[in-house]
């Protein structure tokens, strides 16, 4: 009986959220973890603010969803809601900077990533 040899090669890992999407490239120094907490975001010298919720929060900042519109290079003021949710101890509101600002896939609503200025 003739002999029959297999090789079969091993396909390279794709990088993968687990959900069959292609993970972004990070930019960040620090990690972005996703976690969802109630905020509330104003622009600085507003005294009304907006209830969301965050999608992500990395050590530097934190990306939220949001139904105002914010401009790159605004600041705003973000407070959590209850402080004791705060993922930055000691923290209960801070200044931020807007970075970046996406449309979110099938909705009117707008990802906002921010960056905590010191």
């Amino acid at each position: 009986m003739p002999a029959a040899a297999l090789c079969f090669e091993i396909a390279p890992r794709q990088i993968s959220n687990g959900n069959g999407n292609r993970r972004e490239l990070e930019r960040r120094t620090s990690p972005r973890r996703r976690l969802a907490l109630p905020i509330r975001v104003r622009p600085e010298h507003v005294p009304w603010f907006e209830e969301t919720m965050t999608l992500d929060i990395s050590k530097e900042g934190l990306r939220f969803v949001s139904s105002r519109e914010y401009e790159v290079g605004q600041h705003l003021i973000v407070s959590f809601e209850p402080a004791a949710s705060s993922p930055w101890p000691a923290v209960p509101e801070f200044r931020s900077l807007v970075v970046r600002i996406e449309p979110m896939p099938q909705s009117s609503a707008l990802a906002v990533t921010i960056y905590r200025v010191r």
